[in-house]
């Protein structure tokens, strides 16, 4: 690798791109095994890593509980806080930290407080599924009878879910990145103006002869130098204590840069904003390695659209991929 990184992979199944393409890849437990912290240890150990990187949230909240015990080890975790990391695994309660830290992000609220959160906001509604990411149980309450039938659905299948106020228009939505130095200081940022269509669409309706719309977990979009959001998006991570990497997501309303969520790690975007120059897991680990960081120059103007990808793999390549077993096997 140009950084001068041996990149290892571990995932949860054998039938992993991200294995194949790594310089050796592994099949682990899953995060919430009694066994899966001993596996990614011993993995380092045998192969002599010193950098993890975790990729998912139940890998990031499961490791950053344990960064003191894994630095002991020599294994430096390149993650944010534990605390941040748990209260963005959980909507309400990182629309409580949002209010909480000063952060602007549409009003939101539990099913029980529907009727006072209709009459305070009326239609439409967001019903979001609290914890999870991808945009998974995300839907577009339009009148009464979408809301039955929609928070029937979530509450029949068990599904925590809050309420939340739609705002602003689809044309104005952005993923913003903030790069945050250990320190709390921020290194930079950069933006994606979204492009809801294709892949990145997941509900278009109308409400009152007005466009409704919410997007995918799957960005595609123009990348930017907004310095309008930028530094708002900025602001919010010195705020929230961020330490590393931060993907904010929301619309500009009125110059105002409200926030939907936070993921507080290295998001889908970044493979779009290291190809542009804005490599975000390298300024994190050099950052890490005590290494001065400031913000790279980027292009701009470049259009990013996803699509679906044929690897054709060879059987041996996949039966060469270690197993580590977990202790329910």
């Amino acid at each position: 690798m140009k950084a001068g990184y041996q990149a290892f992979g571990a995932d949860i199944t054998p039938y992993s791109v991200g294995l194949v393409k790594a310089e050796k890849g592994f099949v682990v437990p899953l995060a919430s095994d009694p066994s899966y912290q001993e596996s990614i240890v011993s993995i380092c150990r045998e192969n002599e890593i010193k950098l993890l990187v975790p990729g998912s949230e139940p890998e990031l909240f499961e490791l950053t509980k344990n960064v003191a015990d894994l630095e002991s080890q020599g294994i430096l975790v390149i993650a944010n806080e534990h605390a941040l990391i748990k209260n963005c695994r959980d909507k309400w309660h990182m629309f409580l930290m949002f209010k909480e830290k000063g952060v602007p992000c549409p009003e939101s609220a539990l099913p029980e407080d529907y009727e006072q959160f209709k009459g305070r906001h009326g239609f439409p509604i967001l019903l979001k599924q609290r914890t999870g990411s991808g945009s998974r149980n995300l839907f577009i309450a339009r009148n009464e009878q979408d809301y039955a039938f929609y928070s029937k659905r979530l509450k029949e299948e068990k599904i925590p879910f809050i309420l939340q106020e739609y705002i602003g228009k689809g044309e104005d939505e952005y993923t913003v990145g903030v790069v945050c130095r250990k320190d709390k200081s921020v290194v930079g940022s950069i933006t994606v103006h979204r492009l809801l269509s294709g892949l990145s669409s997941k509900q278009k309706t109308s409400v009152g002869g007005a466009t409704v719309e919410i997007s995918t977990g799957i960005s595609q979009g123009v990348i930017e130098d907004n310095q309008t959001i930028q530094t708002q998006c900025e602001d919010y991570a010195k705020k929230l204590g961020v330490t590393g990497p931060a993907n904010f997501q929301g619309r500009l309303v009125n110059g105002l840069f409200v926030v939907f969520e936070l993921n507080p790690r290295f998001s889908g975007t970044t493979p779009f904003r290291a190809g542009v120059g804005f490599n975000d897991p390298d300024l994190v680990i050099r950052d890490r390695l005590g290494e001065e960081v400031k913000k790279p120059k980027f292009n701009t103007g470049i259009i990013v659209l996803r699509s679906l990808e044929n690897v054709f793999i060879p059987p041996e390549k996949i039966n060469k991929i270690k197993v580590i077993p977990s202790e329910s096997t």
